[in-house]
């Protein structure tokens, strides 16, 4: 939690920390069923890119109820105590406009956005990737594209949030909401800049679960999986551990909008601090990494070398007066690249943690 309140992104962007942080307190709750379904729906009633995390939050309650019950009656019953506390929030949320409809339709269309645009500015998301090649916002209606995304996006949301439902254990639960809010962010409608800022939070989680993550890491910001010898804890020494980490691409995709905004050295500044802050994860097992990960480093300095260049670019030579965003989407479309391989990883089949994961995130045994 203290890592992803530090995320340094979250601070800058749009001077609505304020929002953002209020959104994560939200968000932190959710061991328990009833609570954390009532706080979520309040998440995402508040700010409406909560919805990023709405598949696994119904993944995880629903595998939760499904397989840690007793009976299929116990099952139902809380099944339905999760849906009716989830009415009820809704319902508290909607009821000071429900008396007016124009209102109610306002708050409906703030969040499910589909009359605004495919995109806002420039994103580092697959649809801005390619639409110097594909403008689908000259060849389908607004309501053909947004049919479009919502497919894709369940399409690319299901792998992990069948295997949660059927594995729905903690770490199960955070890999996937990495996953699936990256899978939003990449494909879904209506994405802006700072909607990374929600794949950044599970990921500074899985950072506290996995803290073996070089230096590099932390400063290059890409993210890998490398693998160590697992000590105690685990019924074998030799159980692999894999790591994941996302503290930086973001800041490379955002750049652009830092840019607009005049923030790039408060960005600077913060980041400083944010790396300061996870350097005693990181020097603690950085002894531990494994021949992988080493071998890995050279990628990592071939990603950073790339973020440089373009930002440098960027601040050193104008671009072409026929092509003004020629660096602002080559960096995009760059960042885009890390997101789609960070997401490929995450559809691994398991990563293994230092802890052995037999244990149900409910304390139960299953039937």
């Amino acid at each position: 939690m203290e890592t992803s309140l530090l995320e340094h992104d979250t601070f800058i962007i749009d001077g609505e920390s304020g929002d953002n942080e209020t959104e994560d307190g939200q968000r932190v709750v959710e061991v328990y069923e009833l609570m954390g379904a009532g706080c979520f729906v309040g998440s995402f009633m508040y700010k409406q890119m909560s919805l990023y995390f709405a598949l696994p939050f119904f993944a995880f309650l629903l595998g939760k109820a499904v397989r840690y019950s007793d009976t299929w009656a116990i099952a139902t019953s809380r099944v339905a105590a999760i849906g009716g506390a989830v009415i009820t929030v809704v319902v508290l949320c909607v009821l000071p406009v429900a008396s007016d409809m124009e209102s109610v339709t306002a708050l409906v269309k703030r969040i499910f956005p589909v009359g605004r645009g495919l995109y806002e500015d420039k994103v580092a998301n697959i649809w801005c990737s390619i639409s110097p090649a594909v403008k689908l916002m000259q060849l389908y209606s607004k309501n053909t594209l947004a049919r479009l995304c919502m497919v894709s996006t369940l399409a690319l949301a299901a792998p992990k949030c069948i295997h949660l439902v059927k594995n729905p254990t903690a770490k199960n639960f955070l890999v996937t909401l990495l996953n699936c809010s990256l899978a939003f962010f990449l494909v879904s409608y209506h994405v802006h800049e700072k909607s990374i800022l929600l794949p950044v939070m599970p990921a500074s989680a899985l950072l506290l679960h996995y803290p073996l993550v070089s230096v590099l890491v932390n400063t290059y910001g890409f993210i890998r999986l490398g693998s160590v010898s697992a000590g105690g804890g685990c019924d074998s020494v030799d159980d692999k551990i894999h790591i994941i980490c996302l503290p930086f691409p973001p800041t490379h995709s955002i750049y652009p909008l830092i840019k607009r905004e005049g923030s790039g050295l408060y960005l600077l500044a913060v980041a400083v601090i944010y790396l300061l802050a996870v350097q005693p994860l990181v020097w603690s097992h950085v002894d531990r990494l494994g021949e992988w990960s080493q071998r890995a480093t050279h990628l990592l300095y071939l990603s950073a070398f790339g973020c440089v260049v373009l930002i440098g670019c960027d601040l050193a030579i104008p671009p072409p007066a026929r092509l003004p965003d020629l660096w602002t989407l080559l960096i995009t479309t760059y960042s885009c690249a890390h997101f789609v391989v960070i997401y490929l990883l995450t559809l691994l089949p398991d990563i293994p943690s230092p802890v052995c994961d037999g244990v149900p995130a409910t304390g139960k045994k299953r039937i």
